[in-house]
């Protein structure tokens, strides 16, 4: 999400992103149990700590500040598509496609049992 944030933003407020949530990431995917589509949110609510991540150039540790902050109403983009896939709502591939660490997503036991014994001889 914030993988390539310019140098010269120095808040979310810079961004233009609401105060309430911060920043809402959205991937629509096949359903594997029924016709149609489910959505996997991503989502990072703005905070102090957030924001020192983001002016001092910490931006690679905003996925496990994410991680980390879950009890606050934080998600990751994994973790709603491994949530989905061990509900059996989508399949296990069509995750992975999403998954924004596909390594270490592929090697989760619900999807390491949707993806099957060839996936794992890749890995």
């Amino acid at each position: 999400m914030f993988r390539a944030i310019p140098s010269e933003i120095q808040s979310l407020d810079a961004l233009g992103v609401p105060a309430g949530i911060r920043k809402l990431a959205e991937q629509l995917l096949r359903r594997a149990d029924v016709k149609g589509r489910v959505a996997a949110h991503e989502i990072l609510l703005g905070n102090y700590a957030l924001s020192s991540l983001i002016r001092e150039a910490k931006t690679s540790q905003i996925a496990s500040f994410i991680q980390s902050s879950s009890g606050e109403g934080m998600q990751s983009m994994d973790s709603a598509l491994e949530r989905l896939v061990t509900a059996g709502t989508i399949a296990a591939r069509d995750a992975l496609d999403k998954a924004l660490d596909k390594e270490a997503f592929a090697k989760l036991p619900s999807v390491a049992r949707g993806l099957g014994p060839e996936a794992q001889l890749t890995s």
